[in-house]
């Protein structure tokens, strides 16, 4: 039998917006300092990063990234909103960025099946708060023993990134803590649980992009991991117990 997929998202236990000034979230349990903050000061890598930023040209790559990085992840948005609405999806064109857009169309048009959210607020009283780039189904899978048609029908949360190079396994750790972030503020706020997770880094180069699937059982482990990540930025950095 068929698993009936979720179509929206249930009532949420209580609402978290960002601040405009993009330092943190406000939740109903206070100011939250941000995932993606928690884990830029407590990576394994910071020294090296902190050692690029002395480059020169360190400040220009950094701000073509973002400009890069926000304006694929608009034209994905853009998508999934068409494709849900089963209207004509938008084609757009970048003469810097559009080679990571269709480097990434091509898994869209081939594996998406279903949006639940996007861009949704999520926060965790371990302290910390974020927005998931998006929830839904996929019928893409790299695991061996699992069917595309049985893989359509897992909770999938996925994260949309965009990369110049290579990204090696040392290099996505932290991301897979990002995404262990989200699926616990995801089910504290939400009471559901994500199956599985997709990280989907879109390049420019090739008709497909690099993708790393997480198990249900890993995307909880790294859950754990970076609650504990959480509670030890608050202990040493900050100077007091979540």
């Amino acid at each position: 039998m068929i698993k009936q997929r979720l179509s929206s998202l249930p009532n949420a236990r209580g609402v978290v917006t960002r601040l405009e000034d993009k330092s943190g979230y406000l939740s109903p349990v206070g100011k939250l300092d941000s995932v993606t903050a928690i884990l830029g000061k407590t990576s394994e890598s910071k020294h090296r990063l902190e050692n690029w930023k002395k480059r020169p040209d360190a400040a220009a790559i950094s701000d073509a990234a973002k400009a890069r990085g926000t304006w694929t992840h608009e034209q994905i948005e853009n998508w999934l909103i068409a494709h849900q609405a089963g209207t004509p999806a938008p084609e757009p064109n970048h003469f810097a960025f559009g080679a990571y857009w269709r480097n990434i169309k091509p898994f869209l048009e081939d594996h998406w099946v279903q949006l639940v959210a996007q861009e949704c607020p999520v926060y965790h009283p371990t302290r910390f708060a974020g927005s998931f780039d998006a929830l839904g189904y996929s019928s893409y899978t790299q695991q061996s023993d699992l069917s595309s048609e049985d893989a359509s029908n897992l909770l999938t949360l996925v994260d949309w990134k965009t990369s110049k190079n290579l990204r090696t396994a040392d290099l996505v750790d932290d991301y897979f803590h990002q995404l262990g972030a989200y699926y616990e503020a995801i089910s504290y706020v939400y009471g559901i649980q994500a199956e599985r997770a997709l990280l989907i880094i879109a390049r420019p180069h090739g008709n497909f992009p690099d993708i790393w699937e997480l198990t249900g059982s890993e995307l909880k482990e790294y859950g754990t991991k970076f609650i504990y990540r959480a509670n030890n930025y608050y202990t040493t950095q900050c100077g007091f117990e979540p």
